[in-house]
């Protein structure tokens, strides 16, 4: 390298160690470190002196990096200029500085990993440690290792346990739920059907005193007078019924009847109501077995729909 001084134009000498050009013929140094530029340098400006730029900018850059990509770039640029200087030298510190620096990055990750509570990931740790062999104090820590997985797999062992009981408690709780909510339903279904049972409900049919009213044309006209019981614990506001009165096997009518009150009730809970029912027929024989036969009759009386006061509708 042949660096000419700007004062004199003699020669200037560069120590490697101390990074200070000094001039052969009129004395004048500099360090390396604060030359910024051509126009603050001792030296005049050739092939070398572009060469010095490049070295001095690695310099910086290796002195100051302090993650890897730094000390790659500083390495390519002393490998651009392998005969500047000590450029191949420092290429070679900035490599030992990169291994360097990913092994002790390797070391605190490592560190780092023998405080997780997973088995696994100490073990991995210890695989580091091992692999670093007389970095710092790895091989102490890969012995340290080894009572730090087996707590941890204690641990585990125990957090897998306290899951799986409370995985279980909550299936418990699950059925328990579970088994309340279908005794809840069957409760309310079987309240509904107390509350809203037919048998709660009795009708009476009987003729009344002049229970042969008329005859028009070829119809023949009977009253009879009803009685229905309310036995429930809700109002009832219309019902409806199947009539059959039959002889044996004979029968001699088959109808329905309905009763309601729309101003109000037509049965109050625990109360009975009374209502007037007019059948009519055309058939003789069945008018004359109604007048003379009655009491002999079998009447089915059977509840076919009741709406409630609370607004519901039950059929049965």
């Amino acid at each position: 390298m042949a660096l000419t001084c700007k004062n004199c134009g003699g020669n200037i000498n560069f120590d490697i160690n101390t990074k200070i050009m000094t001039c052969e013929s009129c004395g004048s140094s500099q360090s390396i470190n604060t030359v910024v530029g051509e126009n603050d340098s001792i030296y005049t400006s050739n092939e070398d002196s572009e060469n010095i730029d490049t070295y001095r900018n690695a310099l910086n850059l290796m002195t100051s990096a302090t993650e890897i990509g730094g000390l790659k770039t500083a390495k390519m640029l002393f490998e651009s200029i392998p005969d500047t200087l000590n450029s191949r030298s420092l290429s070679k510190e900035c490599e030992e500085k990169i291994t360097l620096l990913k092994t002790e990055t390797q070391y605190q990750k490592a560190l780092l990993d023998m405080q997780s509570e997973d088995a696994d990931t100490i073990a991995l740790a210890q695989n580091v440690f091992e692999a670093l062999q007389d970095y710092k104090d790895s091989m102490s820590k890969k012995e340290e290792c080894n009572s730090l997985i087996e707590k941890a797999r204690v641990l585990q062992a125990e957090k897998v346990k306290k899951e799986q009981q409370q995985a279980r408690r909550r299936r418990f709780k699950r059925r328990i739920i579970s088994v309340i909510l279908i005794i809840f339903l069957i409760i309310g279904l079987l309240v509904n059907n107390y509350i809203h049972s037919a048998s709660r409900y009795e009708i009476e049919i009987t003729p009344t005193i002049k229970n042969y009213l008329t005859e028009r044309g070829n119809n023949y006209e009977f009253c009879y007078d009803v009685k229905v019981e309310n036995n429930g614990l809700i109002d009832i506001t219309a019902l409806e019924c199947s009539v059959i009165i039959q002889k044996d096997d004979d029968v001699i009518t088959d109808t329905t009847i309905s009763f309601d009150n729309y101003s109000s009730v037509a049965v109050r809970a625990q109360k009975n109501a009374r209502f007037t029912w007019n059948l009519t027929t055309n058939s003789q024989y069945v008018a004359e077995q109604l007048y003379y036969n009655f009491d002999d009759l079998d009447l089915e009386i059977k509840i076919t729909k009741i709406k409630f006061k609370n607004g519901k509708i039950k059929t049965y």
